[in-house]
């Protein structure tokens, strides 16, 4: 996975890509043969950050102890058609809007996001669409040329329930390196589109 953190007049956001080990994009398989392909959950915890706050509601639920430490439990529900970081699933054509809500436990020490999840707010019943559950855990990554300590996906379950099939993806990420480079993107050589910034992009062939 190649996860890009570009400047963007509107707020921040990630652009996420597959890529093999020479950086070069990584076609997805399994599309054809039927499989669900997910991927953009880099993106998931940029509905709390302070530009796109506007765009849920936000309930705090109380603390909750797990593993010897205090988490803040807050619940959100994002705004459709105002909200920023949104999501998106495609079904042999373009791909729809997805919003979302669900709940984050924030380490109450230092505010960091371990573990988030998300449910669709509304069904998409257009395209059969009835289900649809995100849970992500983050970690600390540090590298070494950054004294900064990153908070990024270690575990991903996606759970789909879709035209009477319930689907399941899990993702573990692992081997983070940090690339500080000049990039230019060449959109007649690239053989298959990335992802939406901002998004998370389940499809089904």
């Amino acid at each position: 996975m190649l996860c890009l953190a570009a400047p963007d007049a509107s707020g921040p956001g990630f652009a996420e890509y597959r890529a093999g080990k020479s950086g070069t994009f990584a076609t997805q398989k399994g599309l054809s043969e039927g499989f669900m392909l997910t991927s953009g959950f880099t993106a998931a915890p940029l509905n709390f950050h302070p530009l796109y706050r506007g765009d849920s509601e936000f309930r705090y639920l109380g603390k909750q102890r797990m593993d010897g430490r205090t988490y803040f439990v807050v619940a959100f529900a994002q705004h459709p058609g105002k909200a920023h970081v949104t999501g998106a699933f495609r079904v042999n054509g373009a791909p729809l809007s997805t919003y979302y809500q669900g709940m984050a436990w924030i380490d109450s020490d230092n505010y960091r996001i371990v573990k988030l999840r998300q449910d669709l707010l509304l069904p998409l019943p257009e395209i059969k669409l009835q289900r649809q559950t995100t849970e992500i855990d983050f970690a600390a990554v540090r590298f070494k040329q950054s004294s900064q300590e990153f908070w990024l996906p270690q575990r991903v379950s996606v759970a789909v329930d879709w035209s009477g099939k319930h689907l399941h993806n899990e993702h573990r990420y692992s081997g983070f390196e940090l690339f500080n480079v000049n990039a230019h993107e060449n959109e007649e050589h690239r053989k298959e589109p990335a992802p939406a910034t901002k998004t998370e992009s389940p499809g089904l062939p």
